[in-house]
């Protein structure tokens, strides 16, 4: 779809649409101009939303948002601003895989998203030059790909640890 026609949809939902409704547009919009190639407009309507999403205090959104900030300003060679994305993307997938009350489905779609996080955030810290931080990202990535994979052997139910911290350089 064009962002004239992902504009016309979300004139259809309203300016007071829940975020959980809006978000898909808004991603496949800012996306749209990125494959205009107008990084500018998209890498700013992706902050709008991720501002949103912030408001609406909703971890899954913020996520999404923040994910695809970092894929753009990736694309846009802003390596160090694609760090702090990424390490927040990646703070906030240890919250919700540690929230009492989620799906089954849910922990597993989201544990099978974090490797790509991962990677990407690896691929970062090498292009700032760190090497230390791309070493320590990918046993990390490996410690919680381990780390559910014997939750998942031993059909462990209650996680008594807590989530993993993602550390800041």
């Amino acid at each position: 779809a064009s962002e004239e026609e992902l504009s016309s949809a979300l004139e259809l939902l309203g300016p007071d649409a829940p975020l959980f409704q809006a978000l898909p547009f808004l991603v496949h919009k800012a996306r749209a101009a990125a494959a205009a190639g107008n990084f500018e407009s998209a890498e700013q309507q992706m902050a709008q939303v991720v501002e949103k999403a912030r408001a609406s205090e909703s971890p899954k959104d913020l996520r999404t948002a923040l994910l695809m900030l970092a894929e753009i300003c990736r694309v846009r060679r802003q390596f160090s601003i694609v760090e702090g994305l990424l390490r927040e993307a990646l703070e906030l997938n240890e919250q919700i895989r540690s929230m009492q009350g989620d799906s089954d489905s849910y922990k597993i779609s989201l544990a099978g998203g974090m490797r790509p996080e991962y990677c990407m955030l690896q691929e970062t810290l090498a292009e700032l030059n760190k090497p230390a931080d791309v070493l320590e990202m990918a046993e990390r990535g490996r410690a919680r790909a381990f780390a559910e994979l014997i939750e998942t052997r031993l059909g462990i139910e209650q996680r008594s640890e807590r989530p993993i911290e993602i550390g800041r350089s």
